[in-house]
C-alpha cells in the first residue's frame, strides 16, 4: 500500500503517535468513573446477537416487558428511526427469533425481532453484529407479510445488506433486487440504537437497576462502535484535523490492508493444506473473497463422495458469521436432510441440520479472530517464522479434523 502524494509517512507516525497519548489519557480517565469494568463482556456475551443484543433490544421495545415502562421505549424507538408506518402502538406485541415458515428460496425463516398489532401491520428488524447475510435473507423476511411489513436492517455501522441478501436470480435473470431506504431500511448500531438508549436511559432515572443496566449496555454499543474515546474529546479532534490528510488516508485504507492480510493468511492455509492432504480424495476451493459483509471461507470437497452433499467448511477468515467470527472447521450437510449422522463436537448453537462436526481452531490455547487487531498483527509479515508457525499449526488442526472424521462420512454412506 503506497502514499498519496499529499500524504506523508511522517504525518501519519505523527498522528498516531498523538491519537495514542490521548486515547490512554481517556482510559484512565474511564478507569476513575468505573467504565472499564462491563457485566456483558465479564460474561462472555458481549458479540452474540441473539442471545445479547437482540433480546436486550426487544425487551426494551416490549410493551409488556419486565421493564415495567410500558410503551414509552418503542415510541422512542419509532421515533428515532423515523418510523412512517401504521403500526398501533396500543396493541403492539414483540417476539424475539420469530419463526415466519419453513426456510425455501425466497420466504421463511427466522426473524431476529418482529413487532405487530392487531390491525395486521408489521415491523421486523434484521439484526447483524458480525454475522454474515444469509442467501436471499431480507428477500425472504420482504415476502412475509408483504405490504403491511416495514423491514429493517440494523448493523453496527450502518451497511447496507449485500447482494446475497437482497437480489435474487435464477437462469442469470434478476427476478428481485431489493433497494436500501426504499424496499427495506438502513439503521446502525452507533447511531440509531446509541441515540435511543440514551433517551431510554433518561426515561428511567428514577428506575435505578433498570437505568444501570441501560448504562451498561451503552456502554457496550460504545465499545463496539468504536466511541468509547467520546466526541467531546477536544485533544483528539484538534490532532486529527491537524493532519486532516493523515486520518483521511488511515480511514480510507485501514479496513483494506486488514483484509488484505486476511485474505494472503487464508491462501497460505490453503497452500498448506494442499501439501498434508490427499489430492486425490480432496479439492480445494475459497470463493467469496474476504471483505467486511461476506464470511470467507475454504471448502474442502470429497471427489469420491461429491454425491453426498457433504464437504468439510473451514470459517470465517473475514471475522465475520457464526459464533461472532471466530474460525472453526466443520462438516457440513448442503442437502439438510441426513438426520441420521452422528452429530459432534463443539456443535452448541450450530444448526444440526446442516452442521454434522465442529472444532474451532486454537492458537496458543486461544480460538482464532481475524477481526482481532491483536492476532492479525501476527499476519502482517508472511515471511516471518512466528507467521510460518501460526500457518503450520492452523493447517495441521485442519488437517487431522479431516483425515479423522473422513473415515467416519465413507462409512456412513457405505451403509
Amino acid at each position: 500500500m503506497r502514499f498519496g502524494m499529499s500524504v506523508k509517512k511522517n504525518d501519519v507516525s505523527i498522528l498516531l503517535k498523538e491519537v495514542a497519548v490521548q486515547q490512554k489519557h481517556q482510559k484512565e480517565i474511564q478507569k476513575i468513573k468505573g467504565e472499564t469494568f462491563n457485566i456483558f463482556s465479564v460474561l462472555g456475551v458481549e458479540l452474540k446477537e441473539n442471545k445479547t443484543h437482540s433480546n436486550f433490544i426487544a425487551e426494551l421495545l416490549n410493551p409488556i416487558g419486565s421493564h415495567c415502562m410500558g410503551s414509552v421505549f418503542l415510541k422512542e424507538f419509532l421515533k428515532i428511526i423515523n418510523y412512517k408506518g401504521n403500526l398501533d402502538i396500543s396493541t403492539a406485541a414483540v417476539k424475539k427469533e420469530f419463526h415466519i415458515a419453513k426456510r425455501d428460496k425466497i420466504t421463511g425463516g427466522r426473524i431476529d425481532i418482529l413487532i405487530n398489532d392487531k390491525n395486521n401491520n408489521y415491523l421486523s428488524i434484521e439484526n447483524k453484529i458480525y454475522a454474515g447475510d444469509q442467501e436471499n435473507q431480507l428477500i425472504r423476511y420482504y415476502n412475509y407479510k408483504k405490504g403491511n411489513n416495514t423491514l429493517y436492517y440494523l448493523s453496527l455501522d450502518g451497511s447496507i445488506a449485500s447482494e446475497a441478501s437482497t437480489v435474487y436470480k435464477k437462469d442469470d435473470k434478476v427476478l428481485v433486487s431489493l433497494q436500501a431506504n426504499k424496499d427495506y431500511y438502513v439503521i446502525s448500531y452507533g447511531q440509531h440504537i446509541l441515540e435511543w438508549l440514551q433517551s431510554c436511559h433518561k426515561l428511567s432515572i428514577n428506575v435505578p437497576q433498570l437505568r444501570d443496566s441501560i448504562k451498561q449496555y451503552i456502554l457496550l454499543i460504545k465499545k463496539l462502535t468504536n466511541q468509547m474515546i467520546g466526541s467531546d474529546n477536544l485533544e483528539i479532534k484538534k490532532a486529527l484535523f491537524k493532519n486532516a490528510e493523515a486520518a483521511q488516508y488511515i480511514s480510507n485504507n485501514f479496513q483494506n490492508i486488514k483484509n488484505e492480510i486476511k485474505e494472503q493468511f487464508r491462501k497460505d492455509v490453503v497452500v498448506k493444506l494442499n501439501e498434508k492432504l490427499d489430492n486425490s480424495l480432496y479439492n480445494l476451493v475459497y470463493p467469496n473473497k474476504v471483505s467486511n459483509k461476506a464470511i470467507a471461507q475454504i471448502f474442502v470437497e470429497l471427489k469420491e463422495l461429491k454425491h453426498t452433499h457433504f464437504q468439510f467448511l473451514i470459517e470465517s477468515f473475514s471475522g465475520y458469521g457464526h459464533h461472532n467470527g471466530d474460525i472453526f472447521i466443520g462438516i457440513l450437510d448442503h442437502s439438510g436432510e441426513k438426520n441420521t449422522f452422528p452429530i459432534q463436537g463443539e456443535i452448541e448453537g450450530f444448526e444440526t441440520k446442516w452442521w454434522k462436526n465442529i472444532k474451532f481452531i486454537l492458537i496458543n490455547k486461544e480460538r482464532v479472530n481475524l477481526e482481532d487487531n491483536t492476532f492479525l498483527n501476527y499476519l502482517i509479515d508472511p515471511q516471518s517464522d512466528k507467521y510460518q508457525t501460526i500457518v503450520n499449526h492452523f493447517a495441521e488442526q485442519c488437517f487431522v479434523f479431516i483425515n479423522k472424521n473422513y473415515p467416519l462420512i465413507e462409512n456412513y454412506f457405505k451403509k
